[in-house]
């Protein structure tokens, strides 16, 4: 099977299903078809986020390794699959090291992992990154995200520091900070 198109929907079906035992049959064909990944990167953050979304999150830790280009893209996918969870936090770091720069959907995926865990000091240092890419003013996903992570991490003055500081203001923001103050 040579069609990527194909093989994304195949892919996309298997996570869909939890099917991971077709999953990685596809997998399997895929690595037959030397390179396919890397002329791909859609195809290769597809297959991440098949593993994930199957629970297999150290083979979907293995694909971004072995990818020979990774971009914020395919951090992003893997991210993303780790959820709010620690191993989330841990993927920040070697990103940045092989020099890829988090975008806001980083930010906002880094901020509810730090917040789910009480990471507040990580936190503060994400908001000063946030606040200094100019991300802060621009993007209200990033801003909510800052929220809920203050408010989880009750630190409330911050909250409402931010929530003061917020250029725009939507019912997510003031969900959360009513929620935070209860």
């Amino acid at each position: 099977m040579d069609n990527v198109a194909a093989l994304v929907e195949l892919l996309k079906a298997c996570a869909k299903k939890k099917n991971l035992y077709e999953g990685t049959k596809l997998h399997g064909d895929i690595l037959k078809k030397r390179g396919l990944l890397e002329k791909s990167p859609y195809l290769a953050c597809t297959l991440i986020s098949m593993y994930a979304k199957c629970g297999e999150l150290g083979k979907a830790r293995e694909v971004l390794d072995d990818l020979h280009v990774r971009d914020v893209v395919s951090w992003n996918v893997l991210i993303a699959g780790y959820g709010k969870s620690e191993k989330a936090l841990t993927c920040y770091r070697p990103m940045q090291v092989e020099g890829i720069s988090p975008d806001a959907f980083t930010y906002v995926s880094i901020l509810n992992a730090s917040g789910a865990f009480g990471k507040v000091e990580k936190g503060r240092m994400l908001h000063k990154e946030v606040v200094k890419r100019g991300l802060f003013e621009c993007n209200i996903v990033v801003g909510n995200a800052l929220l809920d992570m203050y408010a989880k991490c009750d630190s409330l003055l911050e909250v409402q520091k931010v929530f003061d500081s917020l250029p725009i203001r939507d019912v997510i923001s003031w969900n959360v900070i009513i929620s935070g103050y209860a």
